[in-house]
């Protein structure tokens, strides 16, 4: 498959008209050999515009690339199915209602895999309330399907704010419903992966813990008393307890390397490293690091992605509430050495939801606010694009967003239309390349 696009028309024409001149007599006819050549150029072009039908099917087909595989699965993309593959004409779609209309700002959205099909699956996780009594549902959304699936239903009822602060549990265990908090999803812990959850300030959740995919529940939870507990960390500094205790930060995954990263956060510039213990299976060091060269960086919470072990964050402030920046930098997470690049034509601020699209090995950056700016920053050449015309969002604030490999970027709100802390339900998908449909087969363009 992958010689398609190594395949030479021209040079093929010549070869087979040379071979064909050889075998034939040498004394023919001039309209003979016209002939001959004109036969050959016909089929040369048949089977080029064969082979271009066969990428564009393939583009169709949407081969997804795991999150895992970076770099090295969009050029096999682009050995197998050519430049169809990579570029189409961007837009977006609202795919979707989330069932669950509660506040969704500065939370967290995920991409996982389905424990019984593999299907990639959207899981937007508690929300954007500084009581713990509030929606602590896990539900899922596959976009393949078209549907909702609840993994565990609201149990936040069972218990007051009182009783969550004081660490007691539900029946089943389950998490409280909380605010800007950490997030991060482990592909590789578990049979199916696991999330692990904490928030920063004590008055923001009741407990904090691990959910496995497979089990479909808690299977380890912690109350505020024991926060660092939340998961299996030995913090090594005490610079490393930032990495539960701070305010919009950036939390980011780095699945190549098995590395969790948090930077910035509440005018602060500390970066922690999450890496797993050599010497004991299954458990993690965490190393902070401060005086970065980024230095402070505050409300980057959404505005971190890893690419083959490097992280890049967008934009963000120095101080809180402070003038958003234009500043892209970029973490070599095995060496812990900064780099500065071309910064955005415009400042990215708080409430922006920065992914990563694969196929243009790209961030997709929703400014989310209160505006419908959305933009395409190159990794490697800096260039940047205004997708804001072509796609005509509806006016985004502090919304969270998450590539799903195969359908595209998703995004929940926060809001849609107007600013403030209210939910809208709704989610929108959008599309940069030709493998990514947004579900258009399922529900065309409404």
């Amino acid at each position: 498959m992958g010689t398609l696009n190594n395949f030479r028309i021209p040079s093929f024409r010549r070869r087979l008209e040379s071979i064909l001149l050889f075998v034939t007599p040498r004394r023919i006819p001039a309209y003979a050999e016209m002939t001959m050549r004109s036969a050959v150029f016909l089929g040369s072009q048949m089977l080029k515009y064969g082979l271009r039908a066969v990428r564009r099917l393939l583009a169709a087909a949407a081969f997804p690339c795991p999150a895992t595989r970076g770099r090295a699965c969009v050029l096999t993309l682009a050995l197998l199915v050519g430049p169809a593959a990579t570029a189409s004409q961007p837009f977006a779609v609202h795919i979707t209602d989330d069932p669950s209309n509660n506040g969704m700002g500065w939370s967290h959205v995920f991409a996982i895999r389905s424990p019984a099909t593999d299907a990639w699956l959207f899981m937007p996780l508690m929300g954007h309330n500084h009581d713990p009594s509030s929606d602590n549902s896990v539900r899922v959304y596959n976009p393949g399907t078209d549907r909702w699936v609840y993994w565990q239903k609201d149990l936040h009822k069972q218990l007051t704010s009182a009783e969550w602060f004081a660490g007691r549990s539900t029946s089943p265990p389950s998490a409280s419903g909380r605010n800007n908090y950490i997030g991060f999803y482990l592909p590789w812990e578990g049979r199916d992966g696991q999330l692990w959850i904490a928030a920063p300030g004590d008055t923001l959740a009741g407990n904090h813990g691990i959910y496995d995919i497979a089990k479909k529940r808690w299977i380890h939870l912690v109350p505020n008393a024991r926060k660092p507990e939340f998961a299996p960390i030995t913090y090594t500094n005490e610079a490393a307890y930032k990495f539960v205790n701070g305010w919009n930060y950036a939390d980011i995954v780095c699945a190549e390397r098995r590395t969790l990263v948090r930077y910035g956060g509440k005018n602060e510039g500390i970066l922690v490293v999450v890496r797993p213990d050599e010497k004991r299976p299954g458990h993690y060091l965490a190393t902070g690091y401060r005086q970065q060269r980024p230095g402070r960086r505050n409300n980057i919470r959404d505005s971190g992605i890893c690419v083959d072990g490097d992280v890049y964050i967008f934009g963000g402030a120095k101080n809180w509430k402070g003038k958003p920046l234009r500043e892209v930098w970029k973490l070599d997470v095995k060496t812990l050495e900064w780099s500065s690049l071309p910064p955005t034509p415009e400042p990215i601020p708080a409430m922006a939801a920065v992914t990563y699209d694969p196929r243009r090995d790209s961030a997709v950056i929703v400014f989310g606010d209160n505006t419908k700016r959305v933009g395409l920053y190159n990794l490697k050449s800096g260039a940047y694009d205004d997708l804001t015309d072509a796609l005509n969002l509806p006016i985004a604030y502090n919304i969270m967003g998450v590539y799903v490999p195969g359908t595209g970027h998703l995004y929940r709100g926060g809001t849609w239309d107007k600013a403030g802390w209210e939910s809208a339900k709704q989610i929108w998908c959008i599309s940069v390349n030709a493998g990514d449909t947004c579900g258009r087969a399922k529900h065309g363009d409404r």
